[in-house]
């Protein structure tokens, strides 16, 4: 499921597309929204790398409702991306 576990990683920004077939339209097919994942970047998360074979991190932690989010996510220049 996922792959080594990671102290911290730093976010900078997050990049939402609102184009068809975008990330934020990935999402949204699982009930999520940009809002929720910025929440869960912002209450103290787990990070790991992603699973072998794939790039990235994955971010695991509660949005401010308290719903748990499993988050892939990719590092573009110095910034990380959902996806």
């Amino acid at each position: 499921m996922v792959g080594e576990r990671r102290r911290w990683i730093e976010i900078d920004a997050f990049l939402w597309d609102y184009s068809d077939g975008s990330n934020v339209d990935h999402i949204a097919l699982h009930g999520v929204t940009p809002n929720d994942v910025e929440e869960v970047s912002e209450n103290q998360p787990h990070f790991f790398d992603a699973r072998p074979g794939y790039e990235g991190y994955v971010m695991l932690g509660p949005n401010r409702r308290g719903r748990y989010l499993y988050v892939a996510m990719f590092e573009i220049g110095t910034q990380v991306s959902g996806r």
